[in-house]
């Protein structure tokens, strides 16, 4: 993995020594994909892509066998009441007794499983959430933030968060007059327009979403706002009913070093100073 070319959000993250992760290759008797061994000497524990976990070597060990029972069970029940593996299809990928030889390394947030099967070196295999159909990715890591896309269809970024040493802030609102584009505006005016990366920017009639991240604080801005409707979402899985109690309402929660917390903190609070917004106590 080109390590290089990742964003390190924060100063607080812990790589593996190279002697626990040699002991994972040894305790499970495999050698461990390049791009995993990369990741952890470079980073540890954390997420990359505002999206993967990346699990350390005593998590694999600890979880392997159940995650194999978990696979072995995972089934559904067609019309007729036969029951079929919940990757049916995917046979000429990985096959059921493949998987039983697999070894999970991570996950996503969104529940999808990194699968690393050591006879095929050269692959890591991810089983979908919301799909039958395993696929595959290089196994050095530097094409895994390309699996899934932002809005507007451009890569993932490629950022490193560590899970250690992190604060959480939280504050919220129900009386305030910003929009998403003029608190973006804000927060790069803070922290500069290049030293602000925007992972998510979504809107729609009835509310807005934001996820950025500022290196230097070791931050993660995540903003929801909502007008508080009652409304339907319709996606390819599901239709979902959202109930609004009629109350508009905007929460904000971030994840900084500890060190930063007072310089985020003077951040939001200078927000209502200039009108933007009144926080609720």
């Amino acid at each position: 993995m080109d390590t290089e070319k990742v964003t390190i959000i924060g100063k607080h993250g812990k790589p593996i020594p190279p002697d626990q992760i040699s002991k994972l290759a040894d305790t499970l008797g495999i050698t461990l994909p390049i791009g995993y061994v990369d990741f952890m000497q470079a980073f540890g524990e954390g997420l990359y892509a505002d999206l993967f976990r990346i699990y350390p070597p005593d998590r694999i060990l600890n979880e392997y066998e159940e995650r194999r029972q978990w696979w072995q069970d995972s089934s559904y029940e067609d019309l007729e009441g036969n029951r079929h593996w919940f990757f049916r299809g995917s046979e000429d990928i990985l096959n059921p007794d493949q998987l039983q030889e697999s070894f999970i390394i991570g996950d996503t947030l969104d529940g999808d499983n990194l699968v690393f099967y050591p006879p095929d070196p050269d692959h890591i295999y991810i089983l979908p959430r919301h799909d039958d159909l395993i696929f595959t990715t290089d196994s050095h890591f530097d094409n895994l933030h390309t699996l899934w896309n932002l809005e507007g269809g451009q890569s993932l970024l490629r950022i490193f968060q560590p899970l250690n040493s992190q604060e959480h802030l939280r504050r919220s609102s129900e009386d305030y007059n910003i929009t998403q584009a003029i608190l973006l505006a804000q927060i790069q005016a803070q922290w500069g327009e290049t030293g602000v990366l925007v992972s998510s920017k979504i809107a729609d009639d009835w509310s807005w979403h934001l996820v950025a991240f500022v290196p230097t604080v070791g931050g993660r801005f995540q903003i929801l706002h909502d007008e508080g409707v009652t409304r339907e979402i319709v996606t390819e899985y599901a239709i979902t009913t959202i109930h609004g109690n009629g109350q508009r309402r905007m929460v904000v929660t971030i994840e900084c070093g500890e060190d930063s917390v007072t310089e985020i903190n003077t951040f939001l609070d200078d927000l209502e100073k200039s009108q933007l917004v009144n926080w609720k106590l």
